[in-house]
């Protein structure tokens, strides 16, 4: 039955273990990039680069009108700007200076076996300079991409922030990181946890010295800021997706362009803004319901109530919780899974057809069925779902 409605994504938590800093043997790589032509062509500029064995590569910059710059290959990531700005280009020697409709601009400059994009703020003062030589482009024996990699350099006193939620610290300058989604609660409790490890990774990196960069890419990224070299940072991407965008001004306004291109959060209600507590079910206990009323009444001493408690596991399975929360004028978050498992609810899958997205974790051989997925709900998969079992 699961063959002929789905497809399998197969997901292995262990992938985050595995470095990219693996044998590259059976590689082939290049990061001197000889431009053969530069071509402007309606609102985008196409840089075309000798790669290996003669082939060409053709890197595309354009200025999306939700901000910034844009630099990408011919694979590109989910994340498209409606439209982009209208651009002129200037040529003086060596030098292409590309302007864009709201007057920022950047100097695009040809060098010895390089080139370099120079990035400039408002105050048309530079901030930001990507080499040819910073971008590595990685080939199996077939000249396929398979990985990709961006380096910079890190100033006196330039710190980063950003790749997602965190839990080693708001500076991310001296840690290599794994951008790969886990389930890291042991970052929580032990003593030798890895404290890189996070709920939500986000490829975007900001910079105090007045730009921020966006992978737009959900392969693994490794992030190595400034830990193997101090004075340099590098993002290396499984994959053949290079697309990155450099969005340059303070961090409000940057921010401000991300998420005009990736979309806005919800606003959340007033409360979600107070004071909150909770944790999973390891802390709630064998008794979880009295443990909730301890908390409670401790809190109430200390004069501060929460505005909701997290009883993952625990407390938000007790009908007695709720009423506890309520008399404090708190509420519950519980832990609502996005998606659920395929043996749970194979029974009530009958008139349901189609193609739906299952993930198989290897680490239990358990098959998961997200229910996030937009052709989940495209097809309103959980609607149908609930649809049968309220019938039956």
């Amino acid at each position: 039955r699961q063959t002929n409605i789905c497809r399998y994504w197969y997901l292995n938590w262990r992938l985050a273990k595995i470095s990219l800093k693996e044998k590259t043997e059976n590689m082939l790589f290049i990061n001197k990039w000889d431009i053969k032509h530069v071509q402007k062509k309606n609102n985008t500029v196409t840089l075309s680069v000798n790669t290996v064995e003669g082939a060409t590569e053709n890197l595309e910059l354009t200025f999306p009108k939700t901000g910034g710059i844009r630099l990408s290959g011919a694979n590109k990531g989910i994340h498209e700007a409606e439209s982009n700005r209208n651009i002129t280009c200037s040529e003086t020697g060596d030098v292409t200076v590309i302007t864009a409709d709201n007057g920022s601009y950047v100097n695009l400059t040809k060098e010895s076996n390089d080139w370099s994009i120079d990035l400039y703020n408002s105050s048309k003062e530079k901030v930001k300079s990507i080499k040819g030589s910073q971008i590595v482009f990685y080939y199996n024996n077939n000249a396929e991409i398979i990985k990709t990699s961006i380096t910079g350099t890190v100033n006196e006193n330039e710190k980063f922030t950003g790749l997602g939620e965190r839990f080693n610290g708001l500076v991310q300058n001296g840690d290599d990181i794994t951008l790969w989604n886990n389930d890291c609660k042991e970052s929580n409790f032990a003593e030798d946890a890895d404290k890189t490890a996070s709920y939500i990774n986000i490829p975007f990196l900001n910079s105090t010295n007045g730009y921020s960069i966006f992978l737009n890419s959900s392969y693994k990224t490794i992030a190595d800021i400034a830990a193997t070299n101090k004075d340099i940072y590098t993002l290396t991407t499984n994959g053949d997706i290079f697309d990155m965008y450099c969005f340059v001004g303070d961090t409000n306004a940057n921010l401000n362009s991300y998420t005009n291109l990736t979309g806005k959060s919800a606003l959340p209600p007033k409360w979600a803004f107070s004071y909150m507590a909770g944790n999973h079910s390891k802390v709630w206990g064998s008794n979880p319901v009295n443990y909730l009323n301890t908390v409670m009444e401790k809190y109430k001493a200390l004069g501060t109530i929460p505005s909701a408690v997290y009883g993952e596991y625990g407390p938000e399975y007790a009908e007695e919780s709720y009423s506890i929360l309520s008399s404090y004028g708190s509420r519950m978050i519980g832990w609502q899974d996005s998606g659920v498992y395929f043996s749970s609810i194979d029974k009530y899958m009958d008139g349901i057809d189609g193609e739906y997205p299952l993930i198989k974790t290897l680490y239990n051989n358990k098959t998961y069925m997200s229910l996030v997925h937009p052709s989940s709900r495209e097809k309103k998969l959980l609607h149908d779902l609930l649809f049968n079992y309220a019938s039956q």
